[in-house]
């Protein structure tokens, strides 16, 4: 486990302000990458955000009535290097304090 690397792929999603019939795109997104350290543990701190928008423009005109849409997006907050603890069995856990 010693020269062992994770790198862990997540769906990602962000608007295109240029793009007026699909805004919100989603991409590969690869910066979730650790390598394993015998006899340490490592935490990493996800904020994973609803996001809501409301279109009222289009490529020539303003309309007066929006369309809305919603679309998950996250980013990385925090990561904590730490020696490992046996009596901690937690893989995920979720805490809703921003």
């Amino acid at each position: 486990m010693e020269n062992t690397n994770i790198n862990i792929l997540m769906v990602n999603s962000y608007f295109d302000f240029d793009d007026y019939d699909e805004p919100v795109k989603t991409y590969l997104d690869d910066n979730l990458k650790f390598s394993l350290l015998p006899g340490y543990q490592i935490m990493s701190v996800l904020l994973i955000m609803e996001n809501t928008i409301e279109r009222q423009d289009g490529f020539f005109s303003y309309t007066q009535s929006g369309e809305e849409d919603t679309f998950i997006s996250y980013n990385r907050v925090l990561d904590q290097l730490k020696t490992y603890d046996s009596s901690d069995s937690n893989v995920f856990s979720k805490s809703s304090t921003i």
